[in-house]
């Protein structure tokens, strides 16, 4: 090849995975949709109605996404109880976004909540001080913060439950 010769490569790149929908719908969009659908209607208060949206999202992500996982987890375990207050099964959720993303700080928030809900003070005070740990330093001292917020109730929780988690026991669930 001499100068000023043009050459050219061609490639094929792999098609994007397609997963199957329960509403029929296919792959990446229609998961991206419904997380979006289900989102909008968490921020409207509408948790249960978020539920099965975030359970097909759920479903249409093969190996899983901690996004959706997350927003699962978190509307499964809602703290304002609007969602039926399913701990156990947020943990499950959560715990499966912590293997896809273990750097995920609110999956480890949101399984503190849980455990909490759950009345397993010493499981959540383990997983409390992991998700501090991965929590930004610029947030620490953001009162305004949603997790900040969360953080400090969680604190006081456990100032109040001191005696109890201290004992390895396991109280009932306390109220956040």
């Amino acid at each position: 090849m001499g100068c000023g010769q043009t050459v050219t490569i061609t490639a094929t790149l792999p098609a994007a995975p397609v997963f199957p929908a329960a509403d029929g719908g296919e792959g990446e969009e229609s998961y991206a949709v419904a997380l979006g659908e289900a989102l909008a209607a968490v921020k409207r208060g509408a948790h249960e109605a978020a539920l099965p949206l975030l359970r097909g999202a759920a479903r249409r992500t093969a190996d899983g996404n901690d996004v959706v996982l997350y927003n699962l987890g978190r509307v499964l375990g809602h703290i304002d109880g609007t969602a039926g207050r399913r701990p156990v099964e947020a943990i499950a959720r959560l715990q499966r976004c912590t293997e896809l993303n273990p750097l995920n700080a609110r999956c480890w928030l949101y399984i503190c909540v849980s455990k909490v809900q759950a009345g397993d003070m010493r499981g959540a005070a383990e997983v409390f001080e992991r998700a501090w740990g991965l929590l930004p330093l610029s947030l620490h001292d953001d009162e305004a913060n949603e997790e900040m917020k969360l953080v400090k109730r969680l604190r006081g929780i456990f100032q109040q439950s001191g005696q109890e988690a201290a004992a390895g026991g396991r109280g009932g669930g306390a109220e956040l």
